[in-house]
């Protein structure tokens, strides 16, 4: 059931991107610092962006000004981690993941208007490559390697966060920043990044 939500909620995220373009990436930088410049919005009235682990633990919070915002993540505590082969990735098999004991989540980033109420969430995609970019955070340090049931992984977690790709057919999920993309932040009714 996890498994099948996630990737429902993963094809309405890249069906239901509004095609309004938002600034460029800073994924070669520091990921504990997400920084968005240039970001169309539209008619969506944001005041305030929130990341955030299950909507339920704020990991960094600032204001939407001068079209942009900057988050600085803070570390997640152990209760919002789940082990790399259950929960959103129950597709994956032990013996491709080197330490067992593993655990990630995921971060959504999610815009807010005045009155603290949702608006829409951003992702950060390369659509021209069909790639989505999400921030992961993981516990220690270990890999992913091989194929699962839907996907193939060749991902190498530090502890701390990282930044898993989706995509770019053949259902390819890596921690490797493909070559020759161009990742942008969309409004996105889902919110996952």
């Amino acid at each position: 059931m996890k498994k099948t939500t996630f990737y429902l909620l993963l094809i309405a995220t890249i069906l239901t991107v509004a095609i309004i373009g938002c600034g460029k990436d800073d994924l070669d930088g520091n990921l504990s610092t997400i920084s968005a410049e240039n970001v169309d919005v539209g008619d969506y009235h944001i005041a305030t962006v929130k990341a955030t682990i299950n909507d339920d633990f704020e990991v960094a919070s600032n204001k939407f000004q001068n079209n942009g915002f900057t988050l600085k993540l803070k570390k997640v505590p152990e209760e919002y981690l789940f082990f790399a082969n259950s929960g959103l990735w129950e597709d994956i098999p032990l013996d491709i993941i080197s330490d067992k004991n593993g655990k990630l989540t995921f971060l959504s980033i999610l815009g807010y208007n005045n009155s603290g109420d949702y608006e829409i969430g951003f992702s950060l995609e390369d659509s021209n490559n069909g790639i989505v970019a999400f921030y992961v955070y993981a516990d220690r340090k270990f890999s992913i390697q091989g194929k699962g049931r839907y996907n193939t992984y060749t991902c190498s977690f530090k502890k701390g966060w990282n930044i898993v790709y989706w995509g770019g057919g053949g259902e390819r999920v890596t921690t490797n920043k493909p070559s020759n993309s161009n990742f942008k932040w969309y409004c996105s009714s889902l919110g996952w990044s």
